[in-house]
């Protein structure tokens, strides 16, 4: 092969591997988590993880849920951390809620909120988070009714186990569609029509952007593409016997 074919051929393997990437499908969503704190785990007033179990008041220092923002401080709301001792879906500590006022009405006003900034909007985003009902009333559904922004929706229906105590995770998993690029993020507990109006608890809530485009080829990429074949197309003749 003599300089001028040699030259041909970096020029054709220089241009396609610029091209190419113009091609790849590019996902647009955010690394990690767009929610603070969605391990819900509890700190002190030292900003350390908090030991303190039990019930709370909303803005005890020493159990404060660092990002989210209580929707009931009233005398009828029970806060829990991770209720007597039962392990957390995701490690670390967990949100429990009670309404002793919950009979009326059945949609329970307790529970958290959060404001989610930085949304692009029209992109679809993706909600999952483990709930578990506990404490007592075996076969009596609870769940959480989750809002973000103008839109609603329901999670996992959850019920103690039989023993009356204790309870098992699940997970809900849901998705919605931005319309601001900041909204808020509820969470409310909720306690159906003849349940008792017992423990619901939240853990490992994680928010993220699932929405995927496609780039469109720059003229600069589609001129080089057409370069690179050219290229090849006269390393083929070169090469052709005579």
């Amino acid at each position: 092969m003599n300089l001028q074919q040699k030259l041909i051929v970096l020029a054709a393997v220089a241009g396609l591997g610029s091209a190419s990437p113009a091609f790849a499908q590019v996902a647009n969503s955010t690394p990690g988590n767009l929610v603070v704190n969605g391990s819900m785990d509890f700190v002190d007033a030292s900003g350390n993880p908090s030991g303190q179990g039990g019930d709370h008041a909303a803005g005890d220092p020493s159990a404060q849920l660092t990002g989210w923002t209580f929707l009931n401080t009233g005398s009828t709301a029970e806060y829990w951390v991770s209720f007597q001792g039962q392990a957390s879906a995701d490690g670390g500590s967990y949100l429990g809620v009670q309404d002793l006022d919950a009979f009326l009405p059945r949609v329970n006003v307790q529970g958290v909120m959060q404001t989610i900034s930085g949304l692009t909007v029209g992109d679809t985003y993706s909600l999952s988070f483990w709930s578990m009902s506990n404490h007592d009333g075996h076969g009596f559904l609870q769940d959480w009714q989750v809002s973000f922004g103008g839109q609603t929706a329901t999670g996992q229906q959850t019920t103690p186990n039989a023993d009356d105590f204790s309870g098992t995770w699940v997970q809900s998993t849901m998705s919605f569609t931005a319309s601001s690029t900041s909204q808020a993020l509820t969470f409310l507990a909720q306690y159906l029509p003849g349940s008792v109006p017992e423990m619901l608890n939240l853990d490992g809530v994680v928010l993220k952007d699932v929405t995927v485009t496609s780039t469109v080829p720059e003229p600069s990429s589609w001129a080089m593409l057409l370069a690179a074949l050219g290229g090849a197309l006269a390393v083929a003749r070169l090469r052709r016997p005579r």
